[in-house]
């Protein structure tokens, strides 16, 4: 028999035992060890179970807060479940989320749970809807003093997933900061542990963002993430090495995709004989305009706000704003906000033409707006509002982006040792719902900056990550002339869909894209594309132009932080590159820029608890 509890929505709060329901529709979280989620429960997800991975401690302190009613239940990880007796109910009326480490709820209707001297372990918390309650929302916070503590908290929970975000691991020993740490955190999507898609290393030293040097708080920024990676889970792990311990904290938090305003909106221009608001006595006046923006939309529910803004000669602005609700099926929304005849007369006072631009802001939980980021810079479209029937106006949008790196491949078809063909496989992401259409052009130059030849491919592709080729002829390269490196340059993506406008679209900044690497005549694997092929390579996984060696061995020095040979990377060998931290020496630094340093750092972390290499065959 589980043991369930009600947070009741009426004072006094009423405490009792229960069979707890079925939890359809539920899904598992992890939380940190300070660090807070958020739920929402209706009929369709009656219910969310979080799990907590909670470090040993002097005392555990769980709490949940709702706005209605709320059937939960605590299991220690024993699979031992919390007495109603345990759990303190406080009844008042408030739906904010208690700060961390906060003593006691003073207010919203709350269940509090403190345990001291508690088990470290997984304990998971399970919030219900009971019967014939038909929403809830509110917050689960976790919180452990005393103990080793080592807890990873963000400001980054269900924000904007373009924005960095700020972590920040607490390292404390009963009660006091804990110095000398190394921390360092990986993001990685929930279930793929094995590859991180940020890492970072934290720091308790008084620069930004770091506040206090000292304090035990380890602060670093994460990059937010691009706009296809949005709309999962992903876990931040923080891995603290100390003197004396090696702890892990993990907190969970969903990344979502916050619209974007789609620049394919279109406004148009409606005019009615005889209107009386005309401005300066023209026959045909204008009786309103009308914006339609599309908001994509594509991953979750969210409520939104579209402004749209006149601007005239005289620098007045006229402003006004509609809201639109996008739910999870669907994948464009479209909102109309429309100036009649009189309030452009009465607000901006002459005639046209006057310039348009639109903001999209989001809505949060909590009422407030927050602008949403763009893409490209924010279009603007002059037109008039006074003339000869209706006009219809297509804005410029990016419908690309050239995504980082490129593959080089060598081809010779016939097999009689001429290279006929170098190919360049470059990446790009279709941004519209409907098909891209496109070229793709660049240059391949020579070490002098000297144009070879250029290449130029049309394609056709879905939305998405697509990815396109170059050819460019053996005979233009052949002989000595191969021998690089040469660059590919001048990379440019332009749409030819018929939309009204021609645009070259590069990357995300409005930036031209070069690429440089090196092309050699030998047709022999090089995986790290560094120039040694693999058979030559001491690191053939890791890039190493240098090949150094300094400890004579078969591994190069990029991937050999096994500093005591004892062919495992491990504590020990952490322990030597600290002795040798922030100074010049050779066998330590990994990175081959003549200086031990966060760099070579992150290296060791690549390889730890693995043996070194692979070296050379």
């Amino acid at each position: 028999m589980m043991r369930a509890f009600i947070i009741a929505t009426l004072a006094p709060a009423i405490l009792y035992i229960s069979n707890a329901m079925a939890m359809t529709g539920s899904t598992s979280l992890t939380l940190s060890n300070g660090s807070f989620s958020g739920f929402e429960l209706d009929q369709a997800f009656s219910s969310e179970t979080f799990q907590l991975q909670v470090s040993p401690g002097s005392e555990l302190s769980l709490q949940v807060t709702s706005d209605n009613a709320l059937e939960i239940v605590i299991t220690d990880p024993l699979g031992n479940d919390v007495a109603a007796a345990e759990v303190q109910i406080s009844d008042q009326n408030d739906t904010d989320p208690p700060p961390l480490g906060a003593s006691a709820f003073s207010t919203a209707h709350h269940a509090r749970f403190n345990r001291t001297n508690h088990l470290a372990g997984n304990w998971t918390i399970a919030v219900t809807l009971p019967a014939g309650i038909e929403t809830a929302s509110g917050y689960v916070t976790s919180t452990v003093s005393g103990g080793t503590i080592a807890a990873i908290t963000t400001s980054h929970s269900l924000y904007n997933a373009w924005q960095d975000f700020l972590a920040v691991v607490p390292v404390m020993r009963d009660g006091q900061p804990v110095s000398n740490a190394v921390v360092t955190v990986d993001v990685y999507r929930a279930g793929d542990r094995d590859s991180p898609l940020r890492n970072a290393q934290l720091y308790d030293n008084g620069s930004p963002p770091d506040v206090v040097a000292g304090d035990g708080l380890y602060t670093g920024t994460i990059p937010g993430f691009s706009a296809n990676r949005t709309g999962k889970d992903f876990v931040a792990e923080a891995t603290v090495v100390t003197p004396q311990d090696n702890l892990s904290a993990f907190t969970s938090f969903e990344v979502r995709k916050t619209a974007a305003l789609r620049y394919g909106a279109f406004e148009r221009v409606n005019y009615h004989p005889g209107n009386p608001y005309g401005i300066n006595g023209l026959q045909d006046f204008v009786d309103n305009i009308e914006f339609t923006s599309t908001i994509d939309n594509s991953y979750i529910e969210g409520l939104w706000e579209v402004q749209a803004c006149l601007e005239a000669s005289n620098e007045r602005a006229l402003c006004k704003r509609q809201k639109a609700r996008s739910y999870d099926y669907q994948s464009i929304v479209d909102t109309e906000v429309r100036f009649t005849a009189q309030e452009i007369r009465e607000y901006l006072g002459v005639d046209g033409p006057y310039s348009k631009y639109t903001t999209l802001f989001e809505i949060t939980d909590d009422g407030l707006t927050t602008e949403v980021d763009r893409l490209a810079p924010r279009p603007s479209n002059p037109y008039r509002v006074h003339g000869d029937g209706s006009t219809e106006y297509d804005l410029l949008r990016p419908h690309f982006t050239i995504l980082p790196g490129l593959m080089a491949r060598l081809i010779d078809e016939d097999d009689d040792g001429i290279i006929d063909f170098l190919d360049i496989d470059l990446q790009f992401e279709c941004l519209i719902l409907s098909s891209c259409l496109g070229t793709i052009s660049a240059s391949l130059d020579s070490p002098q900056g000297v144009q070879i030849r250029a290449a130029r491919t049309t394609f056709s592709a879905t939305r998405g990550i697509q990815t396109a080729t170059l050819r460019f002829a053996g005979s233009a390269i052949a002989g000595s002339r191969l021998d690089g490196p040469y660059a590919v340059n001048n990379v440019t993506l332009r749409d030819t869909l018929d939309r009204g406008h021609r645009g070259t679209y590069l990357d995300s900044l409005g930036q031209t894209g070069f690429y440089s690497y090196a092309i050699f005549s030998t047709t022999a694997a090089d995986y790290d594309l560094d120039g040694y092929p693999d058979e030559a390579d001491n690191c053939p996984e890791h890039s190493n132009p240098d090949q150094a060696n300094t400890d004579d061995d078969a591994f190069g020095n990029r991937c050999d932080p096994d500093f005591d040979q004892s062919g495992i990377v491990d504590v020990a060998d952490l322990t030597i590159m600290r002795q040798y931290f922030l100074t010049a020496t050779p066998n330590m630094d990994l990175d081959g820029n003549n200086f031990v340093d966060n760099a070579d750092l992150a290296i060791m972390r690549e390889f730890f608890l693995l043996p070194p290499g692979p070296g050379r065959q």
